[in-house]
């Protein structure tokens, strides 16, 4: 369900003000946030919480960004407490994934279902102008499904996530 949700959150750019990623970057961490609680949630009541002398690990880099920020402050101390959140988010995120003890036959599948939603985003690109320049392929489908760059603002962007879904497939 978190990744079909991820798929969709990918897919649609939000209205607002200004840049069109930050209500997808919102929804994107929520996701995940979402999926982490409910792995934590799930193994404190199932009395099955799994804890390693490795996780320690996984706490060192926000606490020395936030150490960092303490002793020598910058200019915009909330980018410290952002990177610091961010990366306490991340080792939360990796200490749920744990708990989910999930096989190597399950990873496959969640690696399957991610290379099948990034060949969609390649298909539904491919007709866009910057590419194919072929549209009129998918005028049928509703504009957010003929976005360039599969959605993404860049090729860049658009080329490092695929990269990225082929290196964990």
């Amino acid at each position: 369900m978190t990744v079909l949700m991820a798929l969709g959150v990918l897919q649609f750019n939000l209205p607002n003000l200004g840049n069109n990623l930050i209500p997808r970057n919102f929804f994107a961490w929520a996701v995940l946030v979402l999926a982490a609680a409910g792995l934590l949630v799930l193994a404190v009541r199932s009395r099955s919480f799994y804890w390693s002398n490795w996780c320690y690990g996984w706490f060192l880099p926000p606490a020395a960004v936030l150490l960092h920020g303490v002793l020598m402050p910058a200019s915009l101390p909330h980018y410290g407490l952002l990177a610091a959140g961010a990366l306490g988010g991340f080792a939360i995120w990796l200490l749920a994934l744990i708990q989910a003890q999930l096989t190597p036959r399950d990873w496959w599948h969640i690696s399957r279902w991610m290379l099948v939603g990034a060949v969609l985003l390649v298909v539904l690109a491919l007709p866009s102008s910057n590419y194919l320049n072929q549209p009129h392929w998918l005028e049928g489908l509703p504009i957010v499904l003929r976005l360039p760059e599969g959605g993404f603002q860049q090729r860049n962007v658009f080329a490092s996530f695929l990269g990225s879904v082929l290196l964990w497939s």
